[in-house]
């Protein structure tokens, strides 16, 4: 938990990169806990519960390498062009990773997503700005918003909503 917020942290402060960044501690987590699982292994009665912690870890690395891209992208202006081409191809690179984590996620849990993770989801498909993944965003908001009513009060987060509300009027303003 500890660590986990550490990286909370980095990517608040937009502190992405480098050999402690957010971006290397998530990948580090994601690699020690899927080989952690996969040690386990997903027999002996606890088959879904270790296989559900699996797309729980595309789900937040998905996360973490759509921040960083996010983050790339913001960093552009004031460039040399040469720097900018490199920076978008980086950009582009880790979006690339977090659509294939997201997609993985997805494939993973299906309709046992979190409306956390069906947020986070939309987000990345509506990033990608091609009218297939913008018709899979929208469905993706609508999932988000029906387990969002369903979930337990007491453990949901109020900006869920609110972020795929947003999605949405995005979607619906291009």
């Amino acid at each position: 938990a500890e660590e986990r917020a550490v990286t909370d942290r980095k990517t608040w402060a937009g502190e992405h990169f480098g050999s402690n960044g957010a971006l290397a501690r998530a990948r580090k987590e994601f690699n020690e806990r899927r080989q952690n699982v996969r040690s386990y292994g997903l027999t002996g009665g606890v088959g879904w519960r270790k296989y559900r912690e699996i797309g729980d870890l595309h789900s937040g690395y998905s996360s973490a390498l759509h921040s960083a891209a996010g983050f790339r992208i913001a960093t552009l202006s004031g460039k040399p062009i040469f720097w900018k081409l490199l920076l978008a191809l980086h950009a582009l690179w880790l979006q690339v990773r977090a659509l294939y984590h997201s997609n993985r996620a997805e494939d993973i849990l299906g309709d046992e997503m979190t409306s956390d993770q069906w947020d986070i989801r939309q987000s990345i498909l509506r990033s990608c700005r091609f009218w297939f993944f913008l018709v899979e965003a929208e469905r993706c908001i609508n999932a988000g918003l029906t387990v969002y009513e369903r979930e337990d009060p007491e453990k949901r987060r109020a900006h869920t909503k609110a972020l795929l509300l947003l999605g949405r009027a995005k979607l619906r303003d291009r």
